[in-house]
Protein backbone atom coordinates (compact mmCIF):
# COMPACT_ATOMS: atom_id res chain seq x y z
CA UNK A 1 0.00 0.00 0.00
CA UNK A 2 1.39 3.40 -0.98
CA UNK A 3 2.07 5.68 2.00
CA UNK A 4 2.40 9.44 2.33
CA UNK A 5 6.12 10.21 1.92
CA UNK A 6 6.99 6.82 0.37
CA UNK A 7 5.85 3.62 -1.23
CA UNK A 8 5.64 1.75 2.06
CA UNK A 9 5.83 2.27 5.86
CA UNK A 10 9.63 2.11 5.98
CA UNK A 11 10.04 4.71 3.26
CA UNK A 12 7.44 6.92 4.95
CA UNK A 13 9.29 6.69 8.30
CA UNK A 14 12.59 7.49 6.60
CA UNK A 15 10.98 10.47 4.89
CA UNK A 16 9.55 11.73 8.18
CA UNK A 17 12.94 11.43 9.88
CA UNK A 18 14.53 13.37 7.04
CA UNK A 19 11.89 16.10 7.38
CA UNK A 20 12.42 16.25 11.13
CA UNK A 21 16.17 16.58 10.60
CA UNK A 22 15.61 19.48 8.21
CA UNK A 23 13.18 21.06 10.65
CA UNK A 24 15.71 20.68 13.46
CA UNK A 25 18.23 22.64 11.40
CA UNK A 26 15.68 25.44 10.98
CA UNK A 27 14.74 25.43 14.69
CA UNK A 28 18.40 25.44 15.72
CA UNK A 29 18.65 29.03 14.51
CA UNK A 30 16.13 29.95 17.20
CA UNK A 31 17.93 28.09 19.96
CA UNK A 32 15.53 25.16 19.87
CA UNK A 33 16.87 21.64 20.34
CA UNK A 34 15.59 18.51 18.68
CA UNK A 35 14.00 15.92 20.92
CA UNK A 36 15.07 12.29 21.22
CA UNK A 37 14.07 9.80 18.52
CA UNK A 38 10.81 8.06 19.47
CA UNK A 39 12.27 4.84 18.10
CA UNK A 40 14.71 5.04 21.00
CA UNK A 41 12.48 6.52 23.72
CA UNK A 42 9.31 4.59 22.83
CA UNK A 43 7.32 7.80 23.32
CA UNK A 44 3.85 8.08 21.80
CA UNK A 45 2.45 11.06 19.96
CA UNK A 46 0.33 13.48 21.96
CA UNK A 47 -1.88 16.17 20.60
CA UNK A 48 -0.89 19.76 21.33
CA UNK A 49 -4.00 20.13 23.47
CA UNK A 50 -3.19 17.06 25.59
CA UNK A 51 0.41 18.17 25.88
CA UNK A 52 -0.69 21.62 26.96
CA UNK A 53 -3.06 20.17 29.58
CA UNK A 54 -0.34 17.96 31.05
CA UNK A 55 2.17 20.78 31.26
CA UNK A 56 -0.47 23.12 32.71
CA UNK A 57 -1.38 20.50 35.34
CA UNK A 58 2.27 20.15 36.33
CA UNK A 59 2.58 23.93 36.50
CA UNK A 60 -0.49 24.15 38.76
CA UNK A 61 0.90 21.43 41.00
CA UNK A 62 4.15 23.35 41.46
CA UNK A 63 2.22 26.59 41.95
CA UNK A 64 0.23 24.96 44.76
CA UNK A 65 3.46 23.82 46.37
CA UNK A 66 4.80 27.37 46.18
CA UNK A 67 1.65 28.71 47.89
CA UNK A 68 1.82 25.98 50.53
CA UNK A 69 5.46 26.73 51.37
CA UNK A 70 4.76 30.46 51.41
CA UNK A 71 1.90 30.00 53.89
CA UNK A 72 4.00 27.71 56.08
CA UNK A 73 6.86 30.21 56.03
CA UNK A 74 4.50 33.01 56.99
CA UNK A 75 3.13 30.94 59.88
CA UNK A 76 6.63 30.12 61.12
CA UNK A 77 7.69 33.76 60.94
CA UNK A 78 4.60 34.70 62.95
CA UNK A 79 5.46 32.06 65.56
CA UNK A 80 9.04 33.34 65.71
CA UNK A 81 7.82 36.89 66.32
CA UNK A 82 5.61 35.65 69.18
CA UNK A 83 8.48 33.60 70.64
CA UNK A 84 10.82 36.59 70.50
CA UNK A 85 8.22 38.77 72.26
CA UNK A 86 7.78 36.12 74.95
CA UNK A 87 11.53 35.86 75.47
CA UNK A 88 11.83 39.62 75.91
CA UNK A 89 8.98 39.59 78.44
CA UNK A 90 10.56 36.71 80.39
CA UNK A 91 13.95 38.42 80.34
CA UNK A 92 12.37 41.54 81.83
CA UNK A 93 10.63 39.44 84.53
CA UNK A 94 13.88 37.65 85.38
CA UNK A 95 15.74 40.94 85.60
CA UNK A 96 13.09 42.46 87.91
CA UNK A 97 13.00 39.37 90.13
CA UNK A 98 16.80 39.31 90.39
CA UNK A 99 16.70 42.94 91.54
CA UNK A 100 13.98 42.10 94.08
CA UNK A 101 16.05 39.14 95.31
CA UNK A 102 19.16 41.33 95.74
CA UNK A 103 17.17 44.02 97.58
CA UNK A 104 15.66 41.54 100.04
CA UNK A 105 19.03 39.93 100.65
CA UNK A 106 20.49 43.38 101.37
CA UNK A 107 17.58 44.20 103.73
CA UNK A 108 18.05 40.93 105.63
CA UNK A 109 21.81 41.58 105.93
CA UNK A 110 21.12 45.09 107.22
CA UNK A 111 18.59 43.86 109.82
CA UNK A 112 20.97 41.14 110.99
CA UNK A 113 23.65 43.80 111.39
CA UNK A 114 21.23 45.91 113.49
CA UNK A 115 20.44 42.92 115.68
CA UNK A 116 24.09 41.95 116.15
CA UNK A 117 24.95 45.51 117.17
CA UNK A 118 21.89 45.79 119.45
CA UNK A 119 20.47 48.68 117.47
CA UNK A 120 16.86 47.77 118.07
CA UNK A 121 14.42 45.34 119.63
CA UNK A 122 15.78 41.86 118.84
CA UNK A 123 12.33 40.22 118.72
CA UNK A 124 11.01 42.85 116.34
CA UNK A 125 14.08 42.60 114.09
CA UNK A 126 13.83 38.79 114.05
CA UNK A 127 10.18 39.01 113.04
CA UNK A 128 11.06 41.35 110.17
CA UNK A 129 13.90 39.07 109.05
CA UNK A 130 11.55 36.05 109.09
CA UNK A 131 8.92 37.90 107.05
CA UNK A 132 11.44 39.14 104.48
CA UNK A 133 13.02 35.68 104.19
CA UNK A 134 9.59 34.30 103.37
CA UNK A 135 9.21 36.97 100.68
CA UNK A 136 12.72 36.12 99.43
CA UNK A 137 11.79 32.43 99.03
CA UNK A 138 8.69 33.42 97.07
CA UNK A 139 10.78 35.66 94.83
CA UNK A 140 13.29 32.84 94.27
CA UNK A 141 10.50 30.40 93.39
CA UNK A 142 9.15 32.84 90.82
CA UNK A 143 12.65 33.56 89.55
CA UNK A 144 13.43 29.87 89.04
CA UNK A 145 10.10 29.40 87.27
CA UNK A 146 10.73 32.32 84.90
CA UNK A 147 14.30 31.19 84.23
CA UNK A 148 13.06 27.72 83.31
CA UNK A 149 10.39 29.17 81.04
CA UNK A 150 13.00 31.44 79.46
CA UNK A 151 15.21 28.45 78.64
CA UNK A 152 12.23 26.63 77.13
CA UNK A 153 11.26 29.71 75.10
CA UNK A 154 14.80 30.03 73.73
CA UNK A 155 14.83 26.34 72.76
CA UNK A 156 11.47 26.77 71.04
CA UNK A 157 12.76 29.83 69.17
CA UNK A 158 15.85 27.91 68.08
CA UNK A 159 13.68 25.08 66.70
CA UNK A 160 11.40 27.55 64.91
CA UNK A 161 14.40 29.27 63.32
CA UNK A 162 15.78 25.91 62.15
CA UNK A 163 12.37 24.97 60.71
CA UNK A 164 12.13 28.36 59.01
CA UNK A 165 15.58 27.99 57.46
CA UNK A 166 14.65 24.55 56.14
CA UNK A 167 11.28 25.68 54.76
CA UNK A 168 12.85 28.80 53.23
CA UNK A 169 15.41 26.63 51.43
CA UNK A 170 12.69 24.24 50.19
CA UNK A 171 10.55 27.21 49.15
CA UNK A 172 13.47 28.55 47.11
CA UNK A 173 13.85 25.17 45.41
CA UNK A 174 10.13 24.90 44.66
CA UNK A 175 10.05 28.47 43.32
CA UNK A 176 12.98 27.71 41.04
CA UNK A 177 11.25 24.52 39.86
CA UNK A 178 8.02 26.44 39.24
CA UNK A 179 9.78 29.15 37.25
CA UNK A 180 11.67 26.52 35.27
CA UNK A 181 8.41 24.66 34.66
CA UNK A 182 6.70 27.83 33.43
CA UNK A 183 9.56 28.57 31.02
CA UNK A 184 9.67 24.94 29.92
CA UNK A 185 5.90 24.94 29.43
CA UNK A 186 6.02 27.96 27.16
CA UNK A 187 9.10 26.74 25.30
CA UNK A 188 7.80 23.23 24.74
CA UNK A 189 4.41 24.42 23.54
CA UNK A 190 6.22 26.82 21.18
CA UNK A 191 8.48 24.02 19.99
CA UNK A 192 5.52 21.75 19.35
CA UNK A 193 3.60 24.42 17.46
CA UNK A 194 6.69 25.40 15.48
CA UNK A 195 7.25 21.73 14.76
CA UNK A 196 3.76 21.33 13.40
CA UNK A 197 3.97 24.52 11.34
CA UNK A 198 7.45 23.66 10.09
CA UNK A 199 6.37 20.15 9.13
CA UNK A 200 3.48 21.55 7.13
CA UNK A 201 5.80 23.97 5.32
CA UNK A 202 8.37 21.28 4.55
CA UNK A 203 5.82 18.82 3.18
CA UNK A 204 4.07 21.32 0.95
Amino acid sequence: KEMFGGNDMNQAKARMRELHSRLAEVNEKYGLERGDDIAVTGAKHKSTENYRRELAAESRKLSNKVDEKRMLLSSLNHSIAKAETRIKALQTMVSNLEKAEAEKQATIAELEDYMNNHLGEAAEIKAKITAIRKELWEVRDKLNDKKMKLVQAKLQLDELQKDTSYVAARNKEVNAAFEKSAISYQQQITNKLLGQVGMTVLTE
